[in-house]
């Protein structure tokens, strides 16, 4: 499957940066623009799949570039997200213009994530992540229920389960690694995104969530790093020759 494109598009480098960040761990090819004649500019020669653009970019503003590429017959239906400072008038010239989503400052990772993975579809982490069948305790605002770990990363997890919890809920998870024999590992999460239903996301997963953690302890991450680094070396055990040598 070919990655997907996607162009971000601010006045300010250091708000590229983060929204690079944020999608750095996603299979995607990461463009930038950083002003509105750059950015119609690449849309028409990289054609990107996915555009993440600020209100208030220079040259020519995010509204006015939305309008434009509303008004082409092959950019009609591309998938815009405008950014915002948050008010009420910046998001309804942001919606009357035709963008899909609005993004408020500040960025959010959960939510910049989720955003991606509801107008791109299925999409690969980078990352590392290790199969993991381990229960985990879900506790969130309407009550609680165990899930099945079944991958896990230092910034998150897929969780398989029949009750599917809406993008960005918060939830707070508490589980053992499956070597682990101390204390449970707890954090707070949000959920990403949803494999929902015969048309999931990632067929190969059963229904469930995936959540990206938030406020994580560093122990945990540590105990999840030491995990991932075992599962690695079991699925890719070093040459005996080598190790010999």
């Amino acid at each position: 499957m070919a990655r997907a494109k996607v162009l971000l598009a601010s006045g300010e480098a250091k708000e590229r940066d983060t929204l690079q960040e944020i999608l750095a761990d996603l299979d995607l090819i990461l463009l930038l623009a950083e002003d509105g004649p750059s950015l119609l500019q690449m849309v028409a020669q990289q054609r990107p799949q996915l555009v993440i653009m600020a209100t208030d970019l220079p040259g020519k503003s995010g509204v006015e570039c939305c309008w434009q590429l509303r008004g082409r017959v092959t950019t009609r239906a591309l998938p815009i997200v405008l950014l915002t400072d948050g008010h009420s008038w910046d998001a309804d010239a942001a919606l009357a213009a035709g963008c899909s989503e609005i993004l408020s400052r500040p960025l959010d990772t959960v939510r910049c994530i989720s955003l991606a993975h509801k107008l791109l579809g299925s999409i690969e982490r980078r990352e590392s992540r290790v199969s993991c069948r381990a229960m985990v305790h879900c506790r969130h605002q309407s009550g609680s229920f165990y899930g099945s770990i079944e991958d896990i990363s230092p910034r998150g997890m897929f969780i398989g389960s029949s009750e599917l919890l809406p993008v960005e809920e918060e939830v707070k998870l508490r589980f053992f690694l499956p070597w682990q024999q101390s204390a449970p590992l707890s954090t707070e999460a949000r959920v990403a995104w949803v494999n929902r239903g015969r048309q999931r996301q990632r067929s190969m997963l059963p229904e469930g969530f995936g959540v990206v953690f938030y406020r994580a302890p560093e122990t945990l991450i540590d105990e999840i790093d030491q995990f991932i680094e075992h599962g690695l070396l079991l699925l890719n055990p070093p040459d005996k020759g080598m190790e010999d040598g």
